[in-house]
């Protein structure tokens, strides 16, 4: 394997790491948010949770 057939491997590999980070980056966001409204909902009804919330959708 010469050179550039290197690069070329080193260059995928690192946009893969690079998705791979990213869709973690949305997971931890998307995480936070969530336990931001869980923490509104805790507060604003009374102990009340998602899991109360969705309770009652059901």
């Amino acid at each position: 394997m010469d050179l550039k057939n290197n690069i070329k491997v080193f260059s995928a590999f690192k946009k893969t790491v690079d998705g791979l980070y990213s869709i973690i980056t949305v997971i931890r966001v998307l995480a936070v948010i969530l336990l931001v409204l869980q923490a509104v909902f805790l507060i604003t009804e009374n102990g009340k949770s998602f899991a109360n919330l969705f309770d009652k959708v059901n």
